[in-house]
């Protein structure tokens, strides 16, 4: 079975960056200029977002049907999903902004170019700048204590307090820029790279604890998995299923003719991924198999129970005593 599912043709050139949305659909983020909003089950291009003035970036989604988008023209701006309207224009950037990170209470950080990460109130603008990298800010990832991470083409990881602006910790171990950045549920986050790498760090001791290899050039986008896998997409044009735990790269997804410049997994443990060759392709992996399976078999159970559960109205309906031998005879058969 071919692990590519679809693909999303509309953009003219480079698909650079992505969100996914509640709905089903998906805002992707071009060199063309535009966004587009897509429907990843038909595969449809609903909309397009038209106003920007150089490459698209970021995305970030909003809770309230509002997106951000940043791009080389130093700004970041608020859309209206569902009129396409724009609202408002944030300003204060010297340098392209790479990327963006949403906080919970109607804040966001912004990484630049002109190495510095900015904290912006939605409604009234900019509140706070962090600087500390000696050069431009290229991912942001936020943990659950009050820190973030920015990672730079200085070649380091950066631990910073929004509350109070300070750096507290550094982490050096990469020979070229950082690009893309994953937090784990336990205490840990990966770091991809232009030195062909993707690392695993501690956070609270700084300590680098595993490399891994495999790609022939330029990591740059990381996206992880709930069973312990994660996904790195590279330069080399490929798309490459790591296991944290072992380090053993597990399978290669290769279709692409372009660089690999995104990476989403979606809840069905499915994943879309954009390149330079101006595609979005939906791809399945041995998650979202293996999900796909046990929704089939629960399903094909589900129905043998429900024949048992339709009795005729003179033999007792579901629930009763029939019922109940017809379900403890279903039981017997599938123990």
């Amino acid at each position: 079975m071919s692990d590519l599912i679809k693909t999303f043709e509309g953009h003219s050139t480079h698909v650079s960056c992505l969100t996914l949305l509640d709905d089903g659909t998906f805002l992707s983020g071009s060199h063309d200029y535009t966004i587009k909003l897509w429907d990843i089950k038909t595969g449809s291009l609903l909309k397009t977002f038209e106003g920007r003035s150089a490459w698209v970036r970021c995305l970030a989604v909003l809770d309230d049907g509002t997106f951000l988008s940043g791009s080389d023209d130093y700004t970041i701006k608020l859309w209206d999903i569902k009129t396409g309207s724009l609202l408002k224009t944030f300003e204060g950037h010297s340098g392209s902004v790479y990327s963006l990170s949403l906080l919970a209470d109607g804040t966001f950080l912004s990484g630049s170019g002109d190495r510095t990460i900015k904290l912006w109130d939605i409604k009234t603008g900019s509140l706070m700048t962090f600087e500390g990298h000696s050069r431009p800010v290229t991912c942001l990832s936020l943990l659950d204590d009050g820190t973030f991470l920015s990672g730079s083409y200085d070649t380091t990881i950066k631990l910073w307090d929004i509350k109070t602006g300070s750096l507290l910790k550094t982490f050096e171990g990469h020979s070229a820029w950082v690009y893309c950045l994953a937090v784990l549920d336990d205490g840990t986050f990966l770091s991809g790279s232009d030195d062909y790498t993707i690392k695993l760090w501690d956070i609270k001791t700084g300590a680098l604890l595993k490399t891994f290899e495999g790609h022939s050039t330029y990591v740059r986008c990381i996206s992880l998995l709930e069973d312990g896998t994660f996904l790195s997409g590279s330069y080399d044009h490929t798309i490459k299923l790591w296991d944290i735990k072992t380090g053993s790269l597990l399978k290669t997804f290769e279709a692409h003719s372009g660089y690999i410049r995104c990476l989403s997994v979606l809840d069905d443990g499915t994943f879309l991924s954009l390149s330079c060759d101006s595609t979005i392709k939906l791809w399945s992996t041995p998650l979202s198999q293996a999900k796909a399976e046990t929704k089939k078999r629960k399903m094909s159970l589900m129905d043998e129970l429900v024949e048992f559960s339709y009795l005729p109205p003179s033999k007792g309906f579901k629930g009763g005593p029939l019922f109940q031998e017809a379900e403890r005879e279903w039981k017997c058969r599938h123990k």
